[in-house]
C-alpha cells in the first residue's frame, strides 16, 4: 500500500516539474499607431533562442520555454525593435505587444526622368491617349525608312501629301490651311506666298517625331483647318555620345560581273591629261 501511494506521489511531482521546466505563451502584435496586426512579426527570447513569427492575425505562440520570467525581442521591417521583460505567473491574458514605425524622415526626394518618345510605342500610346485625332512618326520608323529630311518622313504618314518635296498638304487641302510648329512655337514659311514651311530644310537625324494633328484641341492654335505638324527635335545628350552608319548597296547587273564592261583609263587621268590610251 506504501509503495502504491509513493508511486502516485512521485507521478504528480513528475508532471509538476515537467509543467514548470516547459512552458509557453501566446501573444499578438500590432501597430501602435492604428492596431492593425503585424504579420511577420519575430519574436524571440533573448536568452533560451527560442521565437516564433506572427500569423496572418498578428498572433504567435513560442514553445518549450524554461522558467517563467524572461526577456522578449519583438522586431518588424520598418518599425523599432522592443524588448519586454515578462512574468508569466503574472500574465493572465494573451501578451500584447505594441510597435512603433521607425521611419525615416527626408528633406525632400527629387525624381528626374526623361520621356522616351523616339520610339514606336511611344507614338502610338500618344495617339491612344490623345482626345483629338493624331498622326505621327518617330525617330525609330524615320531610321527604318531611310528618311533623310522631314519631308521624306512625312510622305509615311497617313493623311499627308507632300508636293514639290516640301510643301505638306494635310487631308488634300492646300498649305494655307496648314500651320507648322517646331518643339510647340509657331514657325513662319520662308516663301512670302505660302503658308507651309518647307520641310526639306529640317535633316532627319536631328528629329524626335513628327506629330499631325487633324482636329481642334484648345492647346493648339486655332489658325489652321486642315491640320497642324508639329516637329520635335532631339534634346541635348547628357553625357558625350558617337554614332556612326554604315549603308552599302548590291546591283546584280553590275556587282560583282568578271563581263562586265570597263575602261582601265590612262595613267595620267589623275592630272586631268590624256595620253596614247585614248587614242582611235
Amino acid at each position: 500500500m506504501q509503495k502504491k501511494i509513493l508511486l502516485i506521489l512521485l507521478f504528480f511531482f513528475s508532471l509538476t516539474a515537467y509543467s514548470q521546466t516547459n512552458t509557453s505563451f501566446s501573444g499578438k502584435v500590432i501597430d501602435t499607431s492604428n492596431n492593425e496586426p503585424l504579420i511577420g512579426a519575430f519574436v524571440t527570447t533573448l536568452d533560451g533562442g527560442k521565437g516564433a513569427a506572427t500569423d496572418i492575425d498578428g498572433n504567435f505562440v513560442i514553445n518549450s520555454l524554461n522558467g517563467s520570467q524572461f526577456e522578449i525581442k519583438c522586431s518588424y521591417i520598418g518599425y523599432k525593435d522592443k524588448i519586454i521583460k515578462i512574468n508569466l505567473e503574472e500574465l493572465n491574458d494573451d501578451l500584447i505587444i505594441k510597435m512603433s514605425p521607425d521611419g525615416v524622415v527626408l528633406d525632400h526626394v527629387e525624381v528626374v526622368a526623361r520621356k522616351i518618345s523616339r520610339s514606336e510605342a511611344s507614338v502610338v500610346a500618344l495617339q491612344k491617349k490623345s482626345s483629338t485625332i493624331i498622326s505621327g512618326i518617330s525617330r525609330q520608323q524615320m531610321s527604318s525608312a531611310g528618311a533623310s529630311n522631314a519631308a521624306s518622313a512625312l510622305k509615311k504618314v497617313t493623311g499627308v501629301n507632300v508636293q514639290e518635296g516640301k510643301y505638306v498638304y494635310v487631308r488634300g487641302l492646300s498649305d494655307r490651311y496648314g500651320k507648322t510648329l517646331l518643339n510647340g512655337a509657331i514657325i513662319p514659311s520662308l516663301d512670302p506666298e505660302r503658308n507651309t514651311v518647307q520641310m526639306d530644310l529640317f535633316p532627319g537625324n536631328i528629329l524626335e517625331n513628327i506629330l499631325v494633328f487633324k482636329t481642334f484641341s484648345p492647346k493648339l492654335p486655332g489658325d489652321f483647318a486642315g491640320g497642324l505638324v508639329d516637329i520635335k527635335t532631339i534634346d541635348f545628350p547628357d553625357n558625350f555620345t558617337l554614332g556612326f552608319s554604315i549603308k552599302a548597296g548590291y546591283s546584280p547587273q553590275s556587282s560583282l560581273r568578271p563581263d562586265f564592261l570597263t575602261f582601265e583609263g590612262g595613267k595620267l587621268d589623275f592630272l586631268g591629261v590624256p595620253d596614247r590610251t585614248y587614242n582611235i
